[in-house]
């Protein structure tokens, strides 16, 4: 894909704002690249390893907005608590968190936390 012949329309007091895609941050293009995506495929499942990497925390919260309003099941993995204190404000009704440790042995213990219903 040239990033250099995309282009994002944003209305502006009523006038279009065409800006090029490769002259904006990799959060925002991810972002689009993952949207494009889902729109095109329409999946069931939607994986997103590190969903706030490289995204202004703006954007991190209209992504999680938009994945809450999803009939599909999404799976994002975070080293972010602020990410999921977004999932908690959201409240989507089947949320679960699954937080992973590795132990000291190599293994990997688990926690599940459920929202209320």
């Amino acid at each position: 894909m040239r990033w250099d012949s995309l282009y994002v329309r944003k209305l502006v007091d009523g006038s279009p704002l065409y800006v090029k895609i490769s002259s904006i941050g990799e959060g925002v293009k991810r972002a689009i690249l993952v949207y494009m995506a889902a729109e095109l495929f329409n999946p069931l499942l939607l994986l997103w390893d590190d969903v706030e990497a490289a995204a202004h925390p703006s954007l991190v919260r209209s992504l999680i907005r938009w994945l809450a309003s999803l009939d599909w099941q999404v799976v994002v993995t975070t080293h972010s608590l602020d990410v999921l204190y977004l999932v908690a404000v959201e409240q989507p009704s089947d949320a679960q968190v699954i937080i992973l440790n590795r132990e000291s042995d190599d293994t990997v213990d688990y926690c599940t936390l459920r929202g209320d219903p």
